[in-house]
């Protein structure tokens, strides 16, 4: 296949990603196949088509897709991987990735020539530029403008541009190193940005890949290496949500290596995850009171919440779960599982049980109720829901709720963050009937069924039947993926 035609078909692909967001995961997965074996008769619907043929998910009896079950902790892993931390606003990512990863920025800049800052801020002016077209000159990047009729593909409609806008509509782009730094120099000016400049060949080699690399692996990841380069100055980017949301995984990827790292990130992220807890104290409509770095005769709490009638044992884990783990190995699966939660609900435990002797955890007093409140890093697979990942609590005398911490954010700042305290006790159910992808839907159903009896009826006949019922609600959901009728 000539390489004119291998570049076409793979704008032509990115420009239907750009249109299907929702499904990205599904057409990402035929683009790679695509990009290590090329050929003339490929078909998108095919690809999808045969990501479905080889599940069963349908229930002979009912005819209803299946939930339990279906799909062992492995395939989670890698049917979320797409997911990341989407649902975190830009914002709270940015805050983040500063808060954690900037502190290192001179250690970084020694080994490798750049900062942290550098890093977050290339792929930013990349996300920004690419946007928002910033037009200077006669530079810009060469728009490729997709024409194939509209198809329908089973067992999804795929999105295209209507016929009439196709000649306006920017779809999938070239990129240049030397387009990418005039737009820099006019575009924004005033700002310090010498370094990135001046390491611009460090900065496009992180997150760039060609044909032999993903030849030789595969399964490699578009949020690790959101670019896929032609030629070394030439790239095509795959799909502009990763340069953002991939960056926690690629930061702790490329930090990895060094010890003066992976020695301190789990306490680096705790005073980050203490910074935004500390809300809990701020805020008196949440009626809770926020405690950390509990220290007692055994040990160490991280944190603890008591509200009026339970308290809350809090234990923060940063380890964001390996490259692996998201292509499906289940060796590495379970040793972040067991890392990243299980060490956590085990300390956890250790502390319950030592405050149940005098019903206090070192000086602070605790309720005849408690809770195991689990917060990591990254983006886990929803582990809350036992009859998809059989990732059960060990000591069910204890309810145990584990939630990421960039979505423990936006909940916080809801503006019925009253509900906390019920919501804690209704999610940590392990027989709970909802399933949901992101816990921000858990939050949006319960909210509702405080003032929906629909909601709350859907809730008990689903649990008194023992029935699975998906939701995906409009609350959060609807600006990034769920078009409006």
């Amino acid at each position: 296949m000539e390489d004119k035609k291998i570049i076409d078909k793979i704008l032509e692909i990115v420009s239907i990603i750009k249109y299907n967001g929702e499904k990205r995961d599904f057409i990402e997965k035929a683009l790679k196949k695509f990009l290590i074996t090329p050929k003339e008769d490929f078909s998108l619907e095919s690809e999808i088509k045969s990501i479905f043929e080889n599940k069963d998910l349908l229930d002979k009896n009912t005819g209803n897709r299946k939930i339990n079950n279906i799909f062992t902790t492995e395939e989670i892993f890698e049917m979320q991987d797409y997911i990341l931390t989407i649902d975190a606003s830009p914002e709270d990512l940015l805050f983040y990735l500063f808060e954690k990863y900037a502190l290192y920025d001179s250690k970084l800049k020694s080994e490798l020539g750049v900062t942290i800052t550098d890093i977050i801020q290339f792929s930013l002016l990349l996300d920004n530029i690419y946007h928002f077209d910033l037009i200077a000159g006669d530079y810009q990047f060469n728009q490729n403008i997709f024409s194939s009729k509209e198809e329908t593909y089973y067992p999804y409609n795929l999105q295209h541009p209507d016929e009439e806008s196709i000649k306006t509509s920017e779809m999938a782009s070239f990129i240049t190193k030397e387009s990418f730094i005039f737009f820099l120099e006019k575009g924004f000016k005033g700002q310090d940005l010498n370094n990135i400049t001046k390491n611009i060949d460090i900065l496009f080699d992180l997150i760039s890949f060609d044909r032999p690399d993903i030849v030789q692996d595969n399964k490699l990841r578009f949020q690790e290496k959101p670019l896929f380069r032609i030629d070394n100055e030439t790239f095509i980017l795959l799909n502009t949500v990763h340069l953002l949301f991939g960056l926690p995984y690629r930061l702790d990827a490329l930090l990895n290596k060094y010890s003066w790292y992976t020695n301190n990130k789990g306490k680096n992220f705790e005073k980050v995850v203490f910074k935004v807890l500390d809300e809990i104290n701020e805020n008196k409509r949440i009626e809770g009171e926020f405690f950390k770095d509990i220290g007692y005769k055994n040990g160490q709490l991280d944190g603890l919440i008591n509200f009026d009638e339970t308290s809350w044992f809090i234990e923060c884990k940063g380890r964001i779960p390996r490259s692996d783990s998201f292509k499906g190995d289940i060796s590495s699966v379970n040793h972040d599982i067991k890392r990243g939660v299980e060490d956590a609900e085990d300390q956890a435990l250790k502390a319950i049980k030592e405050s149940e002797i005098e019903n206090k955890i070192g000086e602070k007093e605790v309720k005849k109720n408690k809770g195991i409140l689990i917060i990591v890093e990254g983006m886990y697979p929803n582990l809350n829901q036992n009859p998809i990942t059989q990732f059960k609590r060990k000591d069910e005398n204890y309810p145990r709720y584990i939630i990421s911490f960039l979505t423990l954010m936006e909940i916080l700042r809801q503006y019925d963050i009253y509900y906390l305290k019920k919501f804690l006790d209704w999610r940590s159910d392990p027989e709970m009937p909802i399933y949901c992808m992101s816990e921000l839907d858990y939050w949006d159903y319960f909210t509702s069924m405080q003032n929906g009896l629909e909601k709350k009826e859907g809730y008990e006949m689903a649990k008194k039947k023992n029935i699975r019922v998906i939701f995906n609600g409009r609350r959060f959901n609807a600006p990034k993926f769920i078009k409006d009728e």
